[in-house]
């Protein structure tokens, strides 16, 4: 079920926030492509869950420091940094004092008496403040206050005193600030105007400056604590999320680093080595001096180069000519060979990019095609840590190359770079955990239950104890640091995880590295864990009420459980079949329905559309490249009926579709296996059943419709230009991309949804099977267009961004009718694809289906216009002023833009 610019502003209009506004061969399009990248189902049957294959013999990860490039000098404190990007540049050494925690951003925050939490409720728009210990010293569980904040607060950050609690309130573009001290604890005046989607939120060590991470805009706000106002901005490209901050305990906050870690890795070489490839990209990280913060905006970079083995392999042998032959001598049928299976698969449309070894001849499981090592690179970074003068990153590591399995796509990686060097490495935790014994009662031990999605970290004051967060997984794992290491004692079977509430998103360790606290995001509550004997003393400490059950609001939660666990959830959620959802979120226990969603916990849904959105990798499904798509643009507001036709090439036709990812690409066994006693898999296929074959898929299902919003793009201040360029859109883009969704693909444009009777990619494959609504035309699995009342909308459109000898357009390995589908011809008819929405499209970079542009202005020179005898846009639109302002106007699209209405 998974998957789907650098932009400044003035300073100036930092004070007005912006808020929420009102039959034939074509079929094997399959069913193996996803709503977007990282979760396609390739058709292929899956591992048993509890039996994650170990398809490797490749060694495990180095995890001793490797080169980097030469580098170069980095500012002094109190000088003008000049911006580095290429190579990596090298700090001197930055002097941190012992035993102190240097500042960093999370939803969660512990006072310097270890006394009380503060924890930011996102689904409950509030702070609250918690009291875990007593005057006596002992562990409490004493709510004190819940204070209402903006909406959607993700991060939340004490004072050095402990008087002032600051929120990042993510929909508002504001900071609340809170004064704990009051009686009750209350906000403190109006919230602070900041950037559009704020995230991390950090204070320095004396309390002066406040550093707050603009998401959708590429800049940090700066704040001073004195006056509460925002007294620089600077741009850090990209898209940030954490903040981190270092502290040698003087008196003196100028001399102080701040990392800010933008949330996307980016292209290396578009040119020569596309979004694709599992060294495709690097992430960044921006730096500057609190001194340098205060008078200008340059800064200097940091480089996390891509892993070179992440400890998985994958199976390469059908994507190599010799091995390809060899398999079909030994009986494999491709589908290439046609409905008989009598004709060379084998050698139709061969493409050997992926292949490791093109002489290689050898065929067996332990052969070396069949265990091409896998890298993988850093991407979705969501926090850093300060500690051992080295700044630690965990990420979702991203291995988009063929073929498309969890165990060899998804990882979870640390990445770490050197303070004192400016040297980078990574290691995936995955390759340490596999060492792990499969428990006997999966359903009752973490054990070997892997990394998914690591968001979140936190480290002792002495940099010896790591505690890091699975979100998925719902644990928190513990580290040691041990000559330069991490380890997490997988070898010795002594791994040591720690049971939490439903999707922990945060983690804070007190002073004397003796508890530790999780902010649990669905049941919005706390764990509380004692690190010295090493247990759960409170798995939900009541941080705020949840949804009563039977509400909307119940219901939807439940939906954001099911996309966000990579366990699993019961299938039934109304238990006396009067249409309410009657289990309360935190009743349920995710690790009971272990290999539900995933294979021990692989992967989620989120794992590549966090937020619902994408996660901006180009996937090398079975169907050729797949840039993940967004899902903000997949329901029009307020109507769960007006949904677009999904992925790329309009194969699904609802949110319940993808329950064959969980099983095909996750591993696992999926939400319609156990609906009362009864498994109600085979019901779920491409443009099957929308809904009622589980509440779990329907609960998914409305949460992404009500709930997945798109991000909200900064305020553009040229009126003028923003009305010249929809105008422009009007013109040569609105007949394909108009409507509340953004784009005319609609499953509310024909009669009936679903649209087959039966699995068009069943037994009948290859002798096609008619749609319901006798309007449609399809092409196998694929709505090609609907003809109502003398109109045809056409779906699937032909814009040039199909380019066949493009070294990703290969087709993979997965499994149709019982066939090999590597070397299938076309993506789809004519190399059409299905409209996407643009809601989104500000933030989802690379683009086109196969990420080959790197910016909006690249489109422009790829995409043809159709009604425009196919010429490009640029060619269309010549003028440069022209297409500037279409650019402004397409990064301005949000929720709140008017829609254009054809």
């Amino acid at each position: 079920m998974n998957h789907i610019l650098r932009l400044g502003i003035p300073s100036h209009v930092l004070s007005s926030a912006k808020t929420p506004r009102a039959k034939s061969w074509l079929a094997v399009v399959l069913a193996t492509v996803l709503l977007a990248g990282c979760g396609g189902g390739s058709g292929a049957q899956p591992e048993a869950p509890g039996t994650t294959p170990e398809p490797t013999q490749a060694p495990q990860p180095s995890l001793d420091p490797s080169p980097s490039p030469e580098p170069t000098p980095e500012p002094t404190p109190g000088s003008t940094p000049e911006p580095t990007p290429e190579p990596t540049p090298t700090p001197e050494p930055v002097v941190l004092a012992e035993n102190v925690a240097p500042g960093r951003s999370s939803s969660i925050a512990i006072s310097s008496d270890d006394r009380k939490i503060v924890l930011a409720n996102r689904e409950k728009n509030s702070v609250s403040i918690i009291e875990v210990i007593d005057e006596s010293g002992a562990d409490s569980e004493n709510l004190l206050a819940e204070i209402k904040v903006g909406t959607e607060p993700r991060y939340v950050a004490l004072s050095p005193d402990d008087r002032h609690a600051y929120v990042s309130n993510a929909v508002d573009g504001t900071v609340s600030v809170i004064d704990i001290h009051a009686r009750p604890p209350s906000p403190l005046g109006e919230p602070i105007a900041v950037g559009t989607e704020p995230r991390g939120i950090v204070v320095s060590p004396n309390g002066k400056y406040i550093y707050v991470a603009n998401f959708t805009e590429g800049t940090v706000s700066v704040i001073a604590s004195a006056s509460l106002e925002v007294i620089n901005t600077v741009d850090v490209g990209g898209n940030p999320m954490a903040v981190a901050m270092t502290n040698n305990e003087d008196d003196d906050d100028l001399d102080e680093y701040v990392y800010v870690v933008r949330y996307f890795s980016e292209v290396i070489d578009p040119l020569n080595r596309p979004d694709g490839f599992n060294d495709a990209k690097q992430a960044k990280v921006v730096y500057f001096t609190v001194g340098n913060s205060l008078s200008n905006t340059d800064v200097a970079e940091y480089t996390v180069t891509p892993l070179t083995n992440a400890g998985f392999a994958a199976d390469r042998r059908q994507f190599c000519e010799k091995t390809r032959v060899a398999l079909q001598e030994a009986g494999t049928v491709f589908f290439n060979s046609g409905d008989a299976g009598d004709g060379n698969g084998a050698g139709a449309l061969k493409n050997e990019v992926f292949c490791p070894d093109i002489e290689d001849i050898v065929i067996r499981d332990d052969g070396e095609i069949a265990n091409a090592e896998q890298g993988a690179y850093p991407n979705n970074l969501f926090s850093a840590v300060v500690r051992n003068n080295t700044l630690f990153l965990p990420n979702v590591g991203a291995s988009p190359e063929p073929p498309v399995k969890f165990n060899v796509n998804v990882q979870a990686l640390l990445s770490m770079i050197n303070l004192a060097t400016g040297s980078d490495r990574s290691m995936n935790l995955n390759s340490l955990i596999k060492l792990e014994n499969q428990p006997e009662n999966p359903t009752q031990s973490l054990d070997r239950v892997f990394g998914n999605d690591i968001v979140a970290i936190d480290v002792d004051r002495a940099g010896e104890n790591f505690l890091l967060v699975s979100r998925g997984g719902n644990y928190v794992l513990r580290a040691s640091w041990n000559n330069g290491n991490l380890r997490i004692g997988a070898g010795e079977n002594s791994v040591v995880r720690f049971k939490t509430g439903n999707i922990p998103n945060g983690i804070v360790m007190n002073r004397s590295g003796t508890r530790a606290y999780t902010n649990n995001e669905v049941n919005t509550s706390v764990t509380a864990i004692d690190l010295e004997s090493n247990q759960v003393l409170k798995q939900d400490i009541s941080a705020s009420d949840p949804p009563v059950p039977g509400t909307q609001a119940h219901r939807e939660l439940l939906g954001k459980l099911v996309f966000y666990t990579a366990l699993g959830t019961p299938d039934v959620f109304d238990t006396d079949n009067d249409g309410s959802f009657d289990i309360a979120v935190r009743d349920i226990d995710p690790l009971s329905f272990r290999n539900k969603a995933s294979d021990n916990g692989w992967s989620s849904c989120a794992s590549c559309h966090e937020d619902g959105h994408s996660d901006n990798v180009t996937w090398i499904f079975p169907t050729g490249p797949r840039q993940t798509l967004p899902l903000e643009g997949t329901f029009a507001k307020g109507n769960i009926n007006d949904q677009r036709i999904l992925n790329w090439n309009a194969v699904r036709g609802s949110i319940t579709d993808f329950n064959n990812n969980a099983i095909g690409i996750q591993g696992g066994l999926g939400f319609a296996s156990n609906v009362k006693g009864e498994d109600k898999t085979r019901e779920v296929f491409n443009h099957g059943p929308v809904s009622g074959v589980s509440d779990a898929l329907d609960a998914m299902t409305e949460w992404v419709a009500n709930k997945v919003r798109a991000p909200i793009m900064p305020v553009k201040t040229n009126a003028a230009a923003l009305q010249a360029g929809r105008a422009v859109f009007e013109s040569f883009c609105g007949s394909c991309h108009s409507g509340p969704k953004w784009t005319k693909s609609s499953t509310a444009r024909y009669q009936t949804n679903p649209t087959f009777t039966v699995n068009p990619l069943g037994s009948d494959f290859f002798t096609g099977i008619s749609p319901v609504d006798p309007n449609l035309t399809v092409v196998g699995p694929q709505i090609l267009s609907v003809g109502n009342n003398d109109e045809t909308v056409t779906f699937l459109e032909n814009v040039g961004s199909l380019m066949a000898d493009s070294i990703l357009e290969i087709r993979g390995a997965g499994a149709i009718a019982g066939q090999s589908t590597q070397g299938f011809n076309s993506l789809s008819a004519q190399g059409a694809f299905n409209v996407p929405s643009l809601l989104g499209v500000g933030i989802s970079a690379p683009y086109l289906h196969d990420g080959r542009a790197m910016t909006i202005s690249d489109v422009y020179a790829v995409h043809t216009l159709p009604d425009w005898s196919n010429q490009t846009i640029e060619e269309v639109v010549s003028d440069p002023d022209s297409l500037q302002n279409l650019t402004d106007f397409l990064l301005s699209i949000d929720d709140d833009t008017p829609i254009i209405d054809f």
